[in-house]
């Protein structure tokens, strides 16, 4: 005579519940995976984008502290100057401005800026981002008439 398991059943039974747990869990770290590389991502975005902001308003701050200085001062050759303090995201900035008599425009000069914004031991990683304009600003009347 054969003998019934009744047994048999439930062990199936068991195995169903630990494969569909076991499947759960793995779906369920995914998504945990997953939303924490894309906030990592935003984080990273976020950081950039907010350096690149810092960049532009050094450049403009250097643009304008340019004409200023070549307004007040024909013999103005630049200047190169770095912030005391860092910039919030443990960034350091720095500003460099050229002027140099323009050889195809006379009696103006040609201005570089050059803005630099240098991120170190962010959480996020280490960059650097570099902006530069040029331009021409003719020399005024006044500064023209006093080097003669």
């Amino acid at each position: 005579m054969m003998k019934h398991s009744i047994h048999h059943p439930i062990t199936r039974r068991r195995g169903s519940l630990v494969l569909i747990a076991l499947v759960c869990l793995i779906v369920g770290m995914s998504v945990l995976v997953s939303s924490a590389h894309r906030a990592l991502l935003v984080q990273r975005q976020t950081e950039r984008f907010t350096a690149l902001r810092q960049c532009q308003w050094l450049l403009d701050a250097g643009i304008n502290r340019a004409v200023v200085a070549i307004q007040n001062d024909a013999e103005y050759d630049g200047e190169s100057w770095q912030l005391d303090q860092p910039l919030p995201g443990r960034r350091t900035g720095r500003v460099t401005i050229a002027v140099q008599a323009s050889e195809s425009a006379k009696g103006s000069s040609r201005i570089q800026v050059t803005a630099v914004v240098e991120t170190r031991n962010s959480p996020v990683g280490r960059g650097q981002i570099r902006r530069s304009h040029s331009f021409h600003l003719p020399v005024s009347d006044n500064h023209a008439q006093d080097s003669q």
